[in-house]
């Protein structure tokens, strides 16, 4: 393994505060939620927050998905501080100072382009079933005005980054960063590109800046959900997750030199995986399978999928980012443990230990 330098992986995201709190179904039907959903807010939802504070005390937690990864795959690269680098948009508040602090403490950089005038974004995740299920209800704030403008000043990370990682949330806010970002990875030997679906809304109503960004992918996850959502929309007339993961794989990629591994998460059911080599067209698929967890160890499954995908993340890089069936098989059983872990702790809290399964 080659020395792993600061900044080996740059993160483009939402970073916001977690409010999470244990919730009834009957509050979820109350504000029309669904279990097991991530939604933007809107108007309808102005008191959601408050109401969440009356009922069920919530606890607070630095997070959003892209950050929650980025914090996870700091946890791999533990011996190797500032691996990774979050870049989004904060608020000059009380609120971002006390996330960017915890980011912080988790080992990872924090480049964020610092909002005067709104608040720090926060997410409302409401767990039912005693953490089994989780409806996330996103207020952006101030993580909704990351400007590329920001993005370009700050362009050094992605430069000396090996890989760039950046979620489906974000297309809702910055689009044009992120194509210039998975684009100029493209275009280079020595970087992979990363990209999560995120949530079914965002092929739902993101869809053409998906189809944009989706080309230039090495690196793309999702669960059975979204992977339904982006297979409805680019008609794939099916449902079956196997055949999913390979028609996306076979997908025309940016650069046809690069390859292109999908990584579908189906909860406790084994992950789909397909891949394609640099250079070639023939896809190979296959199931890996997900260490059992008893119902009793469960938490909360909030960021059990930022918790995967990052720790794939961190032990690619530790295997100098080889995308052979090998080392992808490697990444997914990191993948699963740092899951696993992430699943017993309240909300994407960082355990004290080390990784256990290097």
């Amino acid at each position: 393994m080659s020395e792993i330098k600061p900044g080996v992986i740059v993160g483009l995201g939402n970073p916001l505060l977690d409010v999470i709190s244990a919730v009834t179904h009957d509050f979820l039907e109350k504000w029309n939620l669904k279990p097991n959903d991530a939604i933007l807010a809107d108007e309808s939802h102005k008191e959601l927050p408050e109401e969440l504070k009356r009922h069920f005390p919530p606890k607070y937690i630095a997070g959003g998905s892209g950050q929650n990864s980025l914090r996870v795959a700091q946890w791999v690269l533990r011996k190797c501080p500032n691996a990774c680098i979050m870049m989004g948009c904060i608020g000059d508040d009380f609120f971002g100072k006390c996330m960017e602090a915890r980011a912080k403490e988790d080992g990872i950089k924090c480049d964020y382009l610092i909002n005067k005038e709104l608040p720090t974004g926060s997410c409302s995740v409401m767990t039912t079933d005693s953490g089994k299920n989780r409806s996330m209800v996103a207020d952006l704030s101030a993580a909704n005005h990351f400007k590329k403008d920001f993005l370009l000043s700050k362009w050094s990370n992605v430069a000396n980054a090996r890989i760039c990682y950046a979620t489906g949330f974000h297309l809702t806010v910055c689009p044009e960063g992120e194509l210039e970002m998975a684009k100029f990875c493209s275009d280079c030997d020595d970087k992979l590109f990363a990209f999560n679906l995120s949530a079914p809304f965002i092929s739902q109503v993101f869809g053409a800046e998906v189809e944009k960004v989706s080309p230039y992918a090495n690196i793309i996850f999702g669960n059975e959900t979204e992977a339904e959502a982006y297979a409805d929309l680019k008609k794939y007339d099916t449902k079956n997750q196997t055949e999913i993961a390979r028609l996306i794989a076979s997908e025309k990629r940016a650069n046809e030199n690069k390859p292109r591994v999908v990584v579908i998460t189906q909860g406790s059911d084994p992950i789909v995986c397909a891949y394609v080599q640099a250079g070639q067209e023939e896809v190979k698929v296959f199931h890996y399978p997900v260490p059992e967890l008893k119902k009793e160890e469960i938490v909360d499954t909030n960021g059990a999928g930022d918790a995967s995908a990052g720790g794939f993340l961190g032990k690619l890089i530790l295997n100098n980012c080889d995308l052979s069936e090998k080392s992808i098989r490697d990444c997914l059983r990191v993948a699963c443990y740092t899951a696993r872990e992430i699943i017993m702790q309240d909300g994407c809290t960082i355990p004290t230990h080390d990784v256990k399964e290097l």
